[in-house]
């Protein structure tokens, strides 16, 4: 039987598996910085589509490629330090 929390949790893997753009040598997925911009900025389509959005934010070389550093709110995330969060983190 699913509960409530199995399928809450369900729903939140599919949404980091949305956004996240990288895999670990074992296939774990990963989000990078961008992918987490991405996902928390509702401006931002996946790194995969092919949506057209107007406008830009800082970071952008050009529309759909972000480049960001990992800030401090990405640090949160990223408990071990690695540049990358798996969804366990």
């Amino acid at each position: 039987m699913i509960t409530a929390l199995t399928m809450s949790t369900i729903i939140l893997i599919k949404v980091f598996e949305y956004f996240a753009s990288d895999r670990s040598p074992k296939g774990e997925v990963l989000m990078k910085p961008a992918d987490l911009m991405r996902a928390v900025v509702p401006v931002f389509p996946p790194s995969e589509s092919h949506l057209v959005r107007d406008g830009y934010l800082g970071g952008e070389r050009s529309p759909g490629h972000l480049r960001c550093p990992p800030s401090e709110f990405f640090m949160l995330f990223d408990v071990n330090n690695d540049g990358l969060i798996s969804f366990k983190e």
